[in-house]
C-alpha cells in the first residue's frame, strides 16, 4: 500500500539545512522533515513526499504519548493541561489542514487511511505493519466524542470563563461589601481608614469517566465513519452531564462554601409569573452592576412565561412604563435569552443570569482516551476521561424567581437589595 496520495502532492525542492521546512518553488511552504539527515534534494517530487509521510508516520507513537502528556498537564510542576487535538497538533506541528470541525481527515488522508472504507482493524495492517499506527485508534475514538460534545450543551452560554488548571482543587478569592464610605474631616485632621473585606473558597473539579468495550467483529467489519456516529453519542451524554453540573452549581453553589442562590417570590402568588417580576428582578440586577442576559428553566414554567404579551408583543414591550415613552437610564435589557433544560425544577422556578459573572468552567485534566486490549473476551476497552468543574464567580450574578411564593414572604436579601444599600451610603459624620 502506497502513502502517497496523488492530489496531495506538491513541487518539492530543497531541504533546509536545518531540516525545519522545505524550500519551494513556489509559495507553498512544506512541513517539517523528520528524519534528520544530511541536506538533500530531490528531483521526484513523489519521492520526496513519500519520504516525508513515511518520516512522519514513525513519530505516531511520540504524538500520541506527547499529546496525552499535554492533555494531562502536572501539578508537580504547575503545567496546566491543554485541551488539544490531534487536528490542532497536526496542522500545527506539520501544517496539515484541520477540516471545519477541527479533525485531522487530511492527515489521515496522506497516511492513506479513508474513514469510509477503512475499519479500525486496518490499523494494524497500515504502513507495512507499521506498529505506530495503533497510537492512531484512541485518537479517532476521541474525535469522535468530541464532536458529540459540540452538540448543543447549554452550559457554554451560561459560563463567564474556561479556565485550564494544574491541580484538582484551586482556591477561589471572592469580595465582600467594602467599609469604605468617605467621611467629612476638618482642617488638618486625618482622613479615617475604611476596608475592603477579601476571603477565599475552594474549589475541586470532578473525575468524569465512561469505558467503552468495541468487539472484535464491529473493528474488523464496521467502517469507521459508521463507527463514529455511535461513538459521537458519548460526547452528547458527556455534555448533557456537563449541563446538569452546571445548573446545580448555579442553583445549589459549590459543595461547602454556602452560596445557593438566592430565591424570589413574586408579587401574585395566585396570578404567577407577570411582566412587573422579571422587570423588578432586572432593575435590582443591573442596579447591582450585572447586565441579566438568560433566563433557564423547565418546560413548564417557559410556556408561562414566553406567552406574556410584554414577550410576545415587542411593541407593547418598547412602549416603556404605563405606555408612555420613558428613558429609563438603568439598563434593562430589551432581549433575554432563554435555555430550557430538565435539570431545572419542573414547574414554578425560573433563574436570571449574568452568564458574564456566574460561573467559571475549570479543566484540570482535558479529555484523553486510552484503549486495552482484551484478549480472552475479544473486546477492546477503550476509556474516555477528563476532570472538570465549575464555581460561581459573583453569587448575585444568579437567583430565581418562584411564582408559588410571595416577595412579601421571600424578598431580596441584604446583599442583593441594591436600595437598601445604597441609601445607607451616606457622608458619615466623624464622631
Amino acid at each position: 500500500m502506497t502513502l502517497v496520495n496523488d492530489t496531495l502532492i506538491r513541487s518539492v525542492g530543497q531541504f533546509s539545512a536545518d531540516k525545519s521546512k522545505i524550500i519551494t518553488p513556489t509559495d507553498f511552504e512544506f512541513i517539517k522533515y523528520a528524519d534528520g539527515g544530511a541536506e538533500k534534494s530531490f528531483d521526484n517530487p513523489r519521492a520526496g513526499y513519500e519520504q516525508y509521510l513515511t518520516a512522519v508516520s514513525k513519530s505516531l507513537e511520540s504524538m500520541g504519548k506527547e499529546l496525552n502528556s499535554l492533555r494531562k498537564g502536572s501539578a508537580s510542576s504547575m503545567t496546566p493541561c491543554i485541551d488539544i487535538s490531534l487536528g490542532q497538533y497536526v496542522q500545527d506541528k506539520y501544517q496539515f489542514a484541520m477540516s471545519e470541525s477541527g479533525g485531522f481527515d487530511s492527515f489521515l488522508l496522506s497516511l492513506g487511511y479513508n474513514g469510509s472504507v477503512n475499519t479500525i482493524q486496518s490499523f494494524e495492517s497500515m504502513g507495512d505493519f507499521n506498529t505506530d499506527f495503533r497510537w492512531l485508534i484512541p485518537e479517532l475514538f476521541r474525535e469522535a466524542i468530541r464532536l458529540g460534545m459540540r452538540r448543543a450543551p447549554i452550559y457554554p452560554n451560561l459560563i463567564s470563563a474556561e479556565e485550564f488548571i494544574a491541580q484538582p482543587q484551586i482556591k477561589m478569592p471572592y469580595v465582600k461589601m467594602s467599609d469604605a464610605m468617605p467621611t467629612y474631616i476638618g482642617e488638618g485632621e486625618s482622613a479615617p481608614l475604611g476596608h475592603v473585606a477579601f476571603g477565599q473558597k475552594m474549589v475541586s473539579t470532578k473525575k468524569l469517566g465512561i469505558g467503552i468495550q468495541i468487539t472484535d467483529e464491529v473493528q474488523r467489519y464496521v467502517n469507521l465513519n459508521v463507527l463514529q456516529y455511535f461513538l459521537q453519542d458519548v460526547g452528547v451524554k458527556v455534555n448533557m452531564a456537563l449541563d446538569n453540573e452546571a445548573i446545580n452549581v448555579l442553583t445549589n453553589g459549590e459543595v461547602g462554601n454556602n452560596n445557593a442562590a438566592a430565591v424570589i417570590g413574586v408579587k401574585d402568588v395566585v396570578a404567577g409569573f407577570q411582566y412587573e417580576d422579571f422587570l423588578r428582578a432586572w432593575v435590582s440586577q443591573a442596579t447591582l452592576g450585572r447586565t441579566p442576559q438568560s433566563m433557564l428553566s423547565n418546560v413548564e414554567p417557559a410556556m408561562k412565561v414566553l406567552q406574556l404579551p410584554e414577550f410576545t408583543n415587542a411593541l407593547m414591550l418598547l412602549a416603556g412604563i404605563d405606555g408612555k415613552m420613558v428613558n429609563v437610564r438603568t439598563p434593562i435589557p430589551t432581549r433575554s435569552s432563554y435555555d430550557i433544560h430538565g435539570a431545572m425544577p419542573a414547574a414554578d422556578q425560573v433563574m436570571i443570569i449574568d452568564n458574564t459573572a456566574s460561573l467559571i468552567k475549570f479543566n484540570s485534566q482535558a479529555l484523553t482516551v486510552e484503549s486495552d486490549r482484551i484478549a480472552d473476551k475479544g473486546v477492546t476497552g477503550t476509556y474516555a476521561r477528563m476532570e472538570t468543574g465549575f464555581a460561581k464567580v459573583m453569587v448575585d450574578a444568579s437567583f430565581i424567581l418562584d411564582q408559588s411564593v410571595s416577595i412579601d414572604d421571600y424578598g431580596y436579601p441584604d446583599w442583593m437589595n441594591p436600595f437598601a444599600y445604597q441609601a445607607a451610603q451616606t457622608f458619615r459624620t466623624r464622631p
